[in-house]
């Protein structure tokens, strides 16, 4: 029978006794765990030390989001408190704003978690500054719902309307939904610390001058003319090809000029051909001409009257001729006797040869 571990006493020469505990066991899971969250943080702040913020792109980002009609119906909300009305940003402008700020990380852990309630960890990182915020929250696993038929009702209450309303055991479903507007609301109070306050200022006057009607989208018009010309099998890739730069960043000039390109199209008076010219997509025909190339290259090397001189490329430029062009040339170091041309190549007198042209020299 094998013994169990037990602690082994030693005594010193001054009588402190000094316990030897057994080794604990580590479990591979936890080592796991904390090594990919480690990784995770490392591979975060290395890709934020290569990619830094741009503010004044981020804040232009931020505010052509808020330009559009149909995102700035949703940049902020008002909900009444107290008898009077509270408004403030989103949830989605918050989202919105952190994604187009950027180098910012969003942790959500869960800390413990019973039969009752889950706390869960929410942090949001700056990666950059530093700059942390966080709050834990407690999301208890019970709804309210006015009729408790076929639920497990936890207790009842009577509201402000004096209806009788039963708290109930949640659902997965409802408890993911719960949890989720939990978080959301956690990510946007303390996400919106990191942004400056002036750019979240700006953006919602923008969204408000827009739910006006006072301001345009700027990137409607390239919507719109990419919509006209996918009609017509034309991708925004082309279009890129045609304007020479990316259709999210042409001008107004540009824009006006597809649009007169879409018109003379649809009416047939000319083809998407006649405005773009493709590179030729056969393989044969590059590899034909670059054969022509090698072939004009190789027949420009001639041997006149003992002298070697270059036609479209000289000798020394594109190595010794092929073995079927092999001819010889007079060598003035041996008093003229002929030796082959691959022999006058690799001489090692070559370069101050005096019968060498200058060309074959260099």
């Amino acid at each position: 029978m094998s013994q169990a571990l037990t602690p082994e006493i030693l005594s010193s020469n001054d009588a402190n006794m000094v316990a030897i505990q057994p080794p604990t066991a580590i479990d591979p899971a936890a080592v796991a765990a904390a090594e990919e969250a480690k990784a995770l943080v490392q591979a975060a702040y290395t890709m934020a030390l290569h990619r830094p913020r741009n503010y004044m792109q981020a804040r232009q980002r931020i505010l052509d989001a808020c330009k559009r009609p149909a995102f700035a119906a949703a940049v902020e909300y008002a909900k009444p408190v107290g008898g009077s009305t509270v408004r403030g940003p989103s949830i989605r402008f918050a989202e919105l704003a952190i994604q187009q700020w950027g180098n910012i990380r969003v942790d959500t852990t869960t800390t413990f978690e019973n039969d009752e309630f889950r706390k869960i960890r929410v942090q949001v990182l700056d990666l950059e500054t530093n700059s942390c915020f966080g709050k834990v929250i407690t999301v208890y696993k019970t709804v309210e719902r006015r009729n408790g038929t076929g639920r497990e009702i936890i207790r009842s209450r009577t509201n402000t309307n004096g209806q009788t309303v039963f708290i109930v055991r949640a659902t997965e479903e409802e408890l993911a939904v719960k949890e989720a507007a939990a978080i959301s609301k956690v990510v946007r109070n303390e996400g919106l610390r990191l942004i400056p306050q002036d750019i979240i200022d700006e953006a919602l006057e923008a969204a408000k001058a827009a739910r006006r009607g006072d301001v345009s989208d700027p990137q409607e018009r390239i919507r719109k003319v990419c919509d006209l010309f996918s009609a017509m099998r034309v991708t925004p890739e082309d279009l890129t090809l045609y304007l020479r730069c990316p259709i999210d960043k042409a001008s107004p000039a540009q824009i006006d000029d597809l649009q007169t390109v879409y018109t003379a199209i649809r009416s047939g008076e000319a083809k998407w051909s006649d405005y773009v010219q493709y590179e030729d997509a056969n393989p044969e025909s590059g590899t034909a001409n670059t054969a022509e190339k090698l072939k004009g290259k190789l027949s420009g090397v001639k041997a006149v009257g003992g002298k070697v001189t270059n036609g479209p490329t000289s000798t020394a430029e594109n190595g010794p001729p092929p073995a079927s062009q092999e001819r010889t040339i007079s060598c003035p170091r041996k008093d003229g006797a002929s030796v082959p041309e691959d022999d006058c190549f690799y001489c090692p007198e070559r370069e101050n040869c005096p019968e060498l042209t200058p060309a074959v020299q260099s």
